[in-house]
């Protein structure tokens, strides 16, 4: 849980690990009130007056907006009407069982996602990538890391952004069995994805990962590895 102090009230950002999910709440005094409820979402800027809270949300699928909550009618005001005119695409978050919820990616859709067709998957690898599913990114190409989710996304390819374990002394070799692992599950929990049209990528530590990725399977038909 996030706390963010205004004068004597709190508001508090909630967080579930094992979905990626986020809450919004204010506290005031013994009074709790949900603001907005647990989804794939984060929170930013927050403004708290005597009337309103005004902050700021956005996930992966849906850009930046800000919303105006009325502190006495409850009523809100919010910034995202365009947002439903735009399709990023739908998202989850898959778990691998007995890992204690630490093993999990976040899987993004194609836009174009139809069921009964099969599409590519990429892989983006950097530690643990899960909390991108409440993250906004522009479709752009200018792109530091030279990756852009979005755009793969809207030219029909499924990314998965997985959290694993990386375990001590044996970095390497619990970073792959979660990573086979995880992938295990996608295909299985989403028949939609390509099992032989799968790519990697990572830059840094995750570039590093790919060239140990690539060098123990041959389940990966492309491998982008940047600065590893």
């Amino acid at each position: 849980t996030k706390i963010i102090p205004s004068g004597n009230k709190f508001i508090l950002t909630a967080y579930r690990h094992v979905s990626e999910e986020q809450a919004l709440y204010l506290l005031n005094g013994k009074r709790v009130l949900e603001i907005c409820g647990f989804a794939n979402q984060q929170f930013d800027y927050t403004k708290l007056t005597e009337k309103y809270l005004v902050y700021k949300a956005e996930s992966f699928n849906k850009f930046p907006y800000f919303v105006r909550h009325d502190l006495k009618t409850g009523k809100t005001w919010a910034s995202d009407k365009q947002s439903d005119k735009v399709n990023f695409g739908k998202t989850k978050v898959i778990t691998l069982e007995g890992t204690a919820n630490r093993v999990k990616g976040a899987l993004l859709y194609p836009t174009d996602y139809k069921p009964g067709a099969k599409y590519p998957l990429i892989v983006s690898l950097y530690e643990r990538e899960a909390q991108e599913i409440n993250k906004f990114r522009l479709p752009t190409l200018a792109n530091p890391a030279g990756f852009n989710a979005a755009l793969y996304t809207q030219n029909g390819y499924f990314i998965l952004y997985p959290d694993l374990r990386y375990t001590h002394d044996n970095v390497l070799e619990s970073f792959q069995t979660d990573l086979d692992g995880l992938l295990d599950k996608v295909i299985e929990e989403e028949p939609a994805v390509n099992a032989d049209k799968l790519g990697v990528i990572g830059h840094s530590f995750g570039g590093f990962q790919v060239m140990h990725a690539v060098g123990h399977t041959n389940r990966f038909k492309a491998a982008v590895a940047g600065a590893g």
